[in-house]
């Protein structure tokens, strides 16, 4: 492993399946910062921002050169076996980025069994001590017009700029996994993808909120704009998508952390997928409506209980939702653009009728579409849902 050719390190663990601790230092100055690492921890707030310490020098040279014959491999301690777990379980996810990939140690112990190897723990109680120097001289808890909710998202002079950016990064990051998860490679440049003859340039922001609605849950809605950028021409633009995630929770920091989760499970489904049957890599799955390719993202139904949640989502009922929402598209696709995006967040009732839902167009709602849904034949639960679906329409040319 050539530590040298590492350009970030991000640190993840999760306790009996809820984040703990979330550090991300890398080379360009990104950090972020949450929790400490503690079993059902208090704080969740988290921090982003830019430093120009040399932080992530100094949490580079605690790597061990040894760990190269780790990457990319899971332990399980002890004995390799998940059953002989003790206490909390713990899983600690440490990722560096190279030049064309991702590579990660993975651990899974209990909290009270035998604990990480002496080298690990000190390497991660390192970036602990170096993020909380950081947080201690650069964050201030205040948040305009957010009153008592200031308490949860810290917010630094570098807030507004580090947090677009960290946002950017991310899920360019986000993509990147993906197209590796189909076993494509992609390269990473901060907030740029470079996949075969195409660069994806990634530029989000928190659009609307943190609100809190009138039952206190807080809503929050992420813009994140995308310009696919031919490589041999760098100035040429030859595609544009906006795209958008709106996350609920209990608190703001719940709400941007769904918002976020939802646009890597919905959206970047979506723009993978495409991409590789654009670009004729694989048949992944796209429908075709008129001179439209249209390719499905994540479907999430959340609200349902687990033994009333509907059982997949086959490709009629995409088909039939798309045909119900093609009345519309004519008026919908005007311009030159080649790519757009439809998001959909439906309330289903009990008897299978819509009581309330929202559609985006290109982040902009079309509350009129809302009506021609209801013609569709919505799956029926004890207790009613919350439909989530992202399209993504490449006009083809």
């Amino acid at each position: 492993m050539y530590l040298k050719d590492i350009s970030l390190i991000r640190i993840e663990l999760d306790i009996n399946n809820k984040q703990s601790l979330y550090i991300l230092l890398a080379k360009d100055g990104s950090i972020s910062r949450l929790g400490h690492g503690h079993i059902d921890e208090p704080d969740q707030t988290l921090y982003i921002g830019e430093t120009e310490e040399p932080l992530f020098e100094q949490l580079l040279s605690a790597v061990s050169p040894s760990w190269s014959q780790d990457l990319n491999h899971l332990y399980i301690i002890p004995n390799d076996d998940e059953s002989q777990i003790k206490g909390a379980h713990c899983k600690l996810v440490i990722d560096f980025q190279f030049p064309d990939e991702f590579k990660r140690i993975e651990f899974h112990y209990g909290s009270d069994s035998e604990g990480l190897p002496p080298d690990i723990y000190d390497f991660i109680q390192t970036a602990i001590e170096l993020t909380n120097n950081w947080i201690e001289k650069e964050y201030k808890y205040i948040s305009p017009g957010m009153g008592s909710w200031g308490v949860t998202l810290g917010v630094s002079k570098l807030w507004a700029r580090g947090l677009a950016k960290w946002l950017s990064d991310n899920f360019a990051r986000e993509l990147a996994e993906l197209f590796a998860s189909f076993g494509e490679s992609a390269q990473v440049n901060q907030n740029k993808v470079i996949f075969k003859n195409e660069v994806f340039e990634m530029k989000a922001e928190v659009k609307n909120g943190p609100a809190k609605l009138a039952d206190g849950v807080a809503v929050l809605g992420i813009l994140v704009e995308i310009s696919i950028i031919d490589k041999a021409m760098p100035s040429l633009t030859t595609r544009r998508l906006t795209t958008g995630a709106v996350g609920y929770g209990h608190g703001p920091m719940e709400a941007f952390q769904n918002a976020v989760s939802e646009w890597g499970g919905l959206v970047a489904q979506a723009i993978v997928g495409s991409c590789l049957e654009r670009t004729g890599v694989t048949k992944r799955g796209c429908l075709r409506i008129g001179h439209h390719r249209i390719c499905p993202g994540g479907t999430a139904f959340s609200g349902a209980t687990a033994d009333t949640i509907p059982s997949g989502w086959k490709w009629e009922q995409h088909a039939r939702l798309l045909e119900l929402i093609n009345n519309k598209l004519p008026d919908l696709l005007p311009g030159d653009n080649l790519l757009h995006s439809i998001s959909l967040t439906i309330m289903i009732s009990p008897t299978g009728g819509i009581e309330s839902g929202s559609v985006f167009f290109d982040a902009n709602e079309f509350p009129e579409i809302i009506a021609v849904l209801r013609d569709f034949d919505w799956p029926i639960t004890s207790g009613g849902y919350m439909f989530k679906q992202f399209y993504l329409i490449d006009r083809c040319i």
